[in-house]
């Protein structure tokens, strides 16, 4: 589903974060519904955002060379109400998009392609977790961004 807040009213990030809260707070009570998020899009889907990325540690290169990958900004949540397991470090939190908001985390692949002999966690970006699917996440709700989607698990 995707919805977008529209007027006045919602051109300040506090009141476009306060409202999407709101939404959430009223999909998640829903009856049946067990755990709700936002994402910039669908996984897996046309218009996911690229993003070029270097590794601290290594040589730098031109910006026409840094691999690529595709991210999707979420908010927390985000994993569990996909059923996708964090399998190492943790999910966001509603103070990684404040206080860390250079957070990422990553995909098993990636974390074993870019990180091979050393632990991903705590690399360049702050990386705080790995997950099953995608490549990187980021923490949902730094900007304004007026049409996330609501990722929902229900029973």
């Amino acid at each position: 589903m995707q919805v977008a807040p529209t007027g006045e009213n919602y051109r300040a990030p506090g009141h476009f974060i306060g409202y999407w809260n709101r939404v959430l707070d009223n999909v998640r009570a829903v009856p049946g519904v067990k755990a709700a998020a936002l994402s910039s899009n669908a996984p897996m889907t046309p218009g996911m955002s690229v993003l070029g990325f270097s590794v601290s540690g290594r040589p730098a290169v031109p910006l026409s060379q840094q691999p690529l990958s595709h991210y999707l900004e979420v908010s927390p949540g985000y994993f569990a109400a996909l059923g996708i397991p964090v399998l190492k470090g943790r999910e966001f939190t509603a103070q990684d998009a404040i206080e860390n908001p250079r957070a990422i985390v990553v995909n098993e692949a990636m974390a074993r392609r870019e990180f091979p002999d050393r632990e991903p966690l705590g690399q360049r970006f702050s990386l705080l977790g790995v997950v099953a699917m995608l490549a990187i996440w980021l923490p949902a709700l730094r900007a304004t961004r007026v049409d996330p989607m609501i990722a929902l698990r229900a029973d």
